[in-house]
């Protein structure tokens, strides 16, 4: 009789297990076929499971396989395999951006907005992140083109990356209107905010003398001037 093995290598992840496929064949009617497993790293049980040590490098462990002979001769018969125990792959921390936090910089319709991208420990986010900024109040011309655009793009949409930290600082265009609203969040995510800018502060309409027609006439064409006609 003799040990057979089915591969004479196995591969497995550190911590892993593998089953060791081996018989005794050949065999006479007073040969025992009973496989004793053995391993010099890890353990294997009784049906050949191996379980492998938890490694750093890669190691080889030496499988032995023996079958105990217990008919003419008693002899002892054995085969070894080879596993490769694959080291712990180091899983590098995952930093996944939690907070936006938009801030607007300046007054009366001149402004800046800076962007921070934060993780859940507030500090910077680590890596770069894609903003994405949206102009609410562009207003367009009658051939389509944007006339009013406050965004570096003048366009209704602007896009830009943050530094490694997760910052960006963006400067505006200036605008006349009582209020523009800038809409922020970062590509990819559910983090989103809008933020809402004053615009200047217009002199108030001063009164007029003559008849209460002169002065309506006088407001009227004030709010023309100003837009709010």
């Amino acid at each position: 009789m003799r040990v057979e093995v089915v591969a004479r290598n196995y591969t497995v992840p550190s911590g892993g297990t593998v089953m060791i496929q081996a018989d005794a064949v050949d065999c006479g009617p007073n040969d025992n076929r009973w496989l004793q497993f053995a391993a010099n790293h890890g353990s294997i049980d009784k049906q050949g499971v191996f379980k492998a040590p938890v490694v750093k490098v890669d190691t080889d462990v030496t499988v032995t396989i023996k079958s105990v002979h217990r008919g003419v001769g008693g002899a002892n018969l054995l085969e070894t395999v080879i596993v490769t125990v694959k080291k712990e792959e180091v899983k590098k921390a995952v930093r996944r951006a939690e907070r936006l936090e938009p801030r607007a910089h300046g007054k009366d319709g001149q402004y800046s907005i800076s962007v921070q991208v934060t993780d859940k420990k507030d500090g910077g986010a680590g890596y770069k992140c894609d903003i994405e900024m949206f102009d609410n109040g562009l207003k367009f011309d009658e051939h389509g083109q944007p006339v009013n655009g406050i965004l570096p793009s003048g366009n209704r949409e602007y896009k830009k990356v943050t530094n490694t930290k997760g910052f960006l600082f963006v400067d505006l265009k200036k605008f006349t209107e009582k209020t523009r609203a800038i809409h922020i969040r970062v590509a990819g995510s559910e983090l989103d905010r809008e933020l809402t800018l004053e615009g200047p502060k217009l002199p108030k309409i001063k009164p007029t003398t003559g008849s209460w027609m002169n002065h309506y006439r006088h407001v009227k064409a004030e709010l023309q001037k100003r837009g709010k006609l």
